[in-house]
C-alpha cells in the first residue's frame, strides 16, 4: 500500500522484491541473465522468489530523486537484528538518462569462514536513451570478499528497435566479475524479440560464458534459450 506523507515523501509498506525499486537499471530488464539486473554484489536484497516485508520511502525532484530501503535480513518478520538497509540517490541527464549512486548494508550475514558480521558497499549505475529506438546503461558494484566470492562487478549492454512501433528489438550485453582469488568470469548475451501473433512474441538468446565461476579448468558455455511472452 502506499500513502502520501506531507505531499513531498511517499511511503510504500507490505511484501516487496526490492529489485524493482533499488539497484538494477530498467534499460537491462530485456536480457534474461541475471547481471544486466542487480549486481551480484548486493548482498542479500531481498528479490523474486523470495520478496521480503519493508518499506520504501522515495522523494521525487524535477533535479533528483532519493530513496531509501529497510528490510528483514532473512525472514518475512520485522527485525532489529538481522536487517537490510538501501539507499540510493537519482541525478537526471538532460531527461535522456539518470545517474544512480547506491549504499547498501546488510547486519549479520555470514562470512566466508561461517561467522557473522556486518557488510555494506555502494554501486553505480548508469542509464541513457540515446534516441527513441537505441537505450543502453552500465553498472558497477564492489563488496568485502571475506563475505562473498566475487568482490567486483561491472555490467554493460545496448538494446536496439529499428522499427518505430518497438515490436522488434534486439540487444547485446556484457558483464564481468572478479572473484576474491582475482580469476575472472565473462558473459556475453545477444537476444532477439519479435511479434509471433498480435498477442504473442518470441525472444531467441544465446549466452556465451568465458571462465565459468573464475575457474581456467572450465570449458566455455554456451546457453541458447527461447522464451515465449503473452500479453494479456
Amino acid at each position: 500500500m502506499g500513502t502520501n506523507l506531507f505531499s513531498l515523501f511517499d511511503i510504500k509498506l507490505g511484501t516487496m522484491d526490492a529489485i524493482n525499486d533499488f539497484g538494477a537499471p530498467e534499460n537491462g530488464s530485456e536480457f534474461l541473465n541475471g547481471p544486466a539486473g542487480s549486481s551480484p554484489t548486493i548482498l542479500g536484497i531481498p528479490a523474486f522468489p523470495a520478496p521480503q516485508l519493508g518499506v520504501v520511502m522515495q522523494t521525487e525532484l524535477d533535479y533528483l530523486n532519493f530513496k531509501i530501503g529497510r528490510y528483514p535480513g532473512g525472514t518475512n518478520r520485522l527485525s532489529l537484528g538481522d536487517t537490510f538497509s538501501i539507499a540510493e540517490l537519482g541525478l537526471p541527464i538532460r531527461q535522456k538518462g539518470v545517474f544512480r549512486f547506491g549504499f547498501w548494508r546488510h547486519t549479520e550475514l555470514e562470512r566466508n569462514d561461517a561467522t557473522l558480521g556486518t557488510v555494506q558497499d555502494v554501486y553505480g549505475v548508469l542509464e541513457y536513451d540515446f534516441s527513441d529506438n537505441v537505450s543502453g546503461f552500465f553498472q558497477y558494484g564492489t563488496v568485502d570478499p571475506s563475505f562473498s566470492e566475487i568482490k567486483r562487478h561491472w555490467a554493460h549492454g545496448v538494446t536496439v528497435s529499428p522499427t518505430s512501433s518497438g515490436d522488434i528489438f534486439g540487444g547485446i550485453m556484457m558483464s564481468h566479475a572478479k572473484f576474491r582469488n582475482e580469476k575472472e568470469e565473462r558473459l556475453c548475451e545477444l537476444f532477439l524479440s519479435f511479434p509471433l501473433k498480435k498477442r504473442f512474441s518470441i525472444k531467441p538468446s544465446l549466452t556465451l560464458i568465458r571462465r565459468p565461476f573464475g575457474n581456467n579448468e572450465s570449458p566455455e558455455a554456451i546457453i541458447f534459450n527461447v522464451r515465449l511472452n503473452l500479453t494479456l
